[in-house]
């Protein structure tokens, strides 16, 4: 029997004061919020009336754990409802652990929503903070039921085949960014390369990375997705702009890590895509190191914590040879890393 572990990491403090939404409206806008993430052909793959009958109970479990340790207990592994708390997944229709990870985090976006206060900065940071770690510690006690899709249908309880949904509820559409050089085709620059990132199917990433597919011969290609774990809530505190700002040291050594050839895009502040030709998938993931120690030694302190990012790599051709999948699986990469507490996945 798999066991599931608590998240790693430190423990947030309960957090007092906040609003109490209703079980039922978390879970119907939960509902929806996965809804919204699957593509039409797709629908029926979420379970809408197992979802109804237990999604309510576990909604109200987990707002309460935003204000009780002990309510926190209950849903860790030996706790009194970790059998529910291990059925997220199912209730978000997942067959698989990037489909948990997405799953899950369609329920913390929408109680990051309902349970938001605009007045007091500090209390949203704390309100983030513990909603981050408790949705954490689902998705550790989710995933190894994700690995055996038998278990719903031996219970009698599956609605039907499930598909590995990996869309990113939480992905919103990026925000272009100023463009840094006039030429993001110039990858023999002597300095790296950063661009912009727009809305266009044939822009960056897809469009830088699809210009280095197109000219890389019998090379390797690599991608990273870099992104902040706390950029969502840094960035309801303090604004975008702000929080570009302060993060600008930080883009800069990521695009020198990339070499000569390299290209960075950024998407949003604290989220970006690095083209490194030339790198198989070893090389890779020792970039991708290098960027997770750079984030740490570089990303300014906030409220208290220090910054640290998850990282998602693709490699062409192990990957994938064409822009698309190579970005689809770094990005699954990046939920991966955060979900297993890891920096790199």
């Amino acid at each position: 029997m798999s066991v599931a572990v608590p998240a790693p990491g430190r423990r947030p403090r309960p957090v007092a004061g906040l609003p109490e939404p209703a079980a039922e409206a978390v879970a119907k806008a939960w509902l929806l919020e996965l809804l919204h993430a699957t593509d039409l052909q797709d629908i029926t793959a979420v379970p809408v009336d197992l979802l109804a009958r237990e999604a309510p109970a576990l909604c109200g479990l987990v707002v309460e754990a935003m204000s009780s340790d002990a309510a926190l207990a209950r849903l860790l592994p030996g706790g009194a409802d970790a059998a529910l708390a291990a059925r997220a997944g199912v209730l978000s229709g997942a067959a698989g652990p990037v489909a948990v990870v997405a799953g899950v985090e369609a329920l913390r976006a929408v109680l990051h929503r309902a349970l938001r206060t605009s007045e007091d900065a500090g209390l949203a940071w704390d309100t983030g903070d513990r909603l981050a770690h408790v949705c954490a510690n689902l998705t550790a006690a989710s995933l190894p039921a994700a690995t055996g899709a038998g278990t719903a249908r031996a219970t009698g309880t599956d609605p039907g085949p499930v598909v590995d949904r990996v869309a990113g509820p939480a992905r919103r559409p990026p925000r272009p960014g100023p463009v840094r050089h006039d030429d993001p085709g110039a990858f023999g620059s002597p300095a790296p390369t950063v661009v912009a990132h727009d809305l266009r199917a044939d822009s960056a990433p897809l469009g830088a990375l699809g210009r280095v597919l197109a000219g890389r011969g019998t090379r390797p290609v690599a991608l990273l997705a870099v992104e902040l774990d706390d950029r969502e809530r840094l960035g309801a505190i303090e604004g975008q702009a702000e929080l570009a700002r302060s993060l600008a040291p930080v883009e800069e050594a990521l695009a020198a890590l990339g070499g000569p050839d390299g290209v960075l895009v950024p998407e949003e502040p604290g989220r970006w895509w690095l083209v490194a030709p030339a790198r198989d998938t070893d090389a890779a993931r020792d970039l991708a190191a290098r960027c997770s120690a750079t984030v740490a030694q570089r990303a300014p302190e906030r409220h208290g914590t220090r910054l640290r990012a998850s990282i998602g790599v693709a490699v062409c051709p192990d990957d994938g040879t064409d822009a698309s999948a190579l970005v689809h699986h770094a990005d699954q990469g990046v939920f991966t890393a955060r979900a297993l507490g890891v920096p790199v996945a």
